[in-house]
C-alpha cells in the first residue's frame, strides 16, 4: 500500500480510470468481431436468397416447359408444336440469368452442401439438350 501512497492524485486517478477504460476496450472489441462474423453470415444468406429465387424463376418455366412437353406428347406433336420452342427459349434465358449471377459469386464462401446442391442441378440442366431432342422427334414415352 505505500506505493499507492506515495502516487500522487493525477496517477492516481489514471490508474483508477485505466482499468475500467481497459475493459470497455475489451469487452467492445469482442461485441464488435460478433457482430462481424453476424455481417458475414447474413452475406451468405443473402447470397444463397438470391441465387435461390434465380433458380425458382427457372424451375417455374421449366414446370411450364414440362406442362407443354405432356402436351405436346400426348396430342403426337400436334398441339403446342409452335409454343414448345418459345418455352424453351424462356427456359434458357432464365438459366443464362442465374449463369450470370453465379459468375459474380465466390461459390466457395457458401455451405459446402449448397453448394453441392445447386452444382448437381446444374449439371442435369445440361442433360436437357439430349431430352429436348428426343421430344421434338416424338422419340420419347410421355411417361418420361
Amino acid at each position: 500500500m505505500n506505493f499507492l501512497a506515495n502516487l500522487r492524485i493525477s496517477r492516481k486517478l489514471l490508474l483508477l480510470t485505466s482499468i475500467p477504460t481497459l475493459a470497455l476496450v475489451i469487452f467492445a472489441s469482442i461485441a464488435v468481431t460478433d457482430k462481424m462474423a453476424v455481417s458475414g453470415s447474413m452475406g451468405k444468406v443473402v447470397t444463397m436468397s438470391n441465387i435461390s429465387a434465380r433458380i425458382s424463376a427457372q424451375v417455374h418455366e421449366m414446370q411450364k416447359e414440362r406442362g407443354m412437353t405432356a402436351g405436346f406428347l400426348a396430342s403426337g406433336g400436334k398441339d403446342f408444336a409452335g409454343q414448345i420452342g418459345e418455352q424453351r427459349g424462356k427456359v434458357d434465358a432464365k438459366f443464362a440469368v442465374l449463369q450470370d449471377y453465379l459468375k459474380s459469386v465466390d461459390l466457395k464462401s457458401l455451405d459446402p452442401r449448397f453448394v453441392n446442391a445447386l452444382n448437381k442441378g446444374i449439371s442435369t440442366f445440361g442433360q436437357i439438350g439430349e431430352m429436348r431432342q428426343r421430344i421434338s422427334a416424338l422419340n420419347i414415352p410421355s411417361g418420361d
